[in-house]
């Protein structure tokens, strides 16, 4: 079994510490937007300035928000 998962990260350096991490959704080969009524708990934010486990963390996050499809 394979896996697809995939986060989008963006970072206004100019205005803010925040990292923005938005989680994709699988589809077979592909990735597509979540339905705005599915979008819940798929955007998270953290600061530029925490370590890189705790980066880490969070970017694992984001990719299990992803729900994985199986091919």
């Amino acid at each position: 079994m394979s896996k697809s998962a995939l986060a989008f990260v963006d970072w206004d350096y100019e205005e803010t510490d925040q990292i923005r991490l938005r989680a994709s959704r699988g589809r077979g080969g592909g990735h597509s937007a979540w339905y705005s009524h599915e979008n819940h708990a798929k955007v998270f934010h953290v600061s530029i300035n925490v370590t890189d486990e705790e980066l880490g963390t969070v970017a694992l996050q984001a990719l299990d928000a992803c729900q994985p499809n199986y091919a």
